[in-house]
């Protein structure tokens, strides 16, 4: 990380950043996936304060929050000062997935990675903000599968396979009677759906040298 020259790579951002505003027409120029927690403020006060875009946050309930939590998705909002979206899947079917979940893959938690790498995507999709901003691609910061330089972006495929375990929504259908219903939160946008609007995930710590601990340290202290 030290030998990058991360200030050519912050000029690349802002002028990739640039060629996605919308100054006249009030439009959200981004869509930010937030969750409340130190990595949240440091990519939206980042994104408003450095990079100066006018993003619209997106949330995905993952049903384990803390007070904290809560009063942090609030601070989030308000102090910022950004618009928030929040998807709450209701409980009895969250928990038939999670049931479910744990006899195919052992896992409590596909629900929670499903949800939020899913969520951001068809509300772009939807309401036609083709610019999704990520914090950082763990394939790149926490394991090495990537260089910073290969500027990786978000896939379906990386998705599956790393983040839910080999199983998409579609892989669950008729499993422990999961129905179309159930799971139709976590079913991703068609390609079509995707090239239509333009849809694509940047990741900051591609531009930006990454540190979590500075970072978490920075937002512990500006905004408590």
């Amino acid at each position: 990380k030290d030998k990058i020259k991360w200030h050519q790579k912050f000029q690349k951002l802002k002028k990739l950043t640039n060629s996605y505003r919308d100054n006249f027409h009030g439009k959200n120029d981004c869509i930010l996936p937030v969750s409340g927690a130190r990595d949240s403020f440091f990519i939206v006060d980042f994104v408003k304060n450095k990079l100066g875009l006018n993003p619209l946050l997106v949330n995905y309930n993952k049903h384990y929050n803390s007070l904290i939590s809560h009063k942090n998705l609030s601070k989030i909002r308000s102090i910022i000062g950004c618009s928030l979206i929040t998807l709450t899947v209701k409980p009895q079917t969250v928990k038939k997935i999670t049931k479910a979940t744990i006899k195919k893959m052992g896992s409590i938690y596909w629900h929670c990675i499903a949800g939020q790498t899913v969520f951001p995507v068809k509300i772009a999709c939807k309401l036609k903000i083709p610019l999704i901003i990520w914090g950082a691609h763990q394939g790149v910061d926490q394991v090495g599968m990537y260089s910073h330089h290969d500027e990786v972006e978000m896939t379906r495929k990386y998705r599956k396979e790393h983040d839910l375990l080999g199983y998409e929504a579609e892989d669950l259908l008729g499993f422990q009677g999961l129905t179309k219903s159930d799971l139709e939160n976590y079913f991703y946008p068609s390609d079509e759906e995707i090239k239509r609007v333009g849809v694509r995930g940047i990741y900051l710590n591609n531009y930006i040298r990454w540190d979590s601990l500075s970072q978490h340290n920075k937002m512990l202290k500006k905004y408590n």
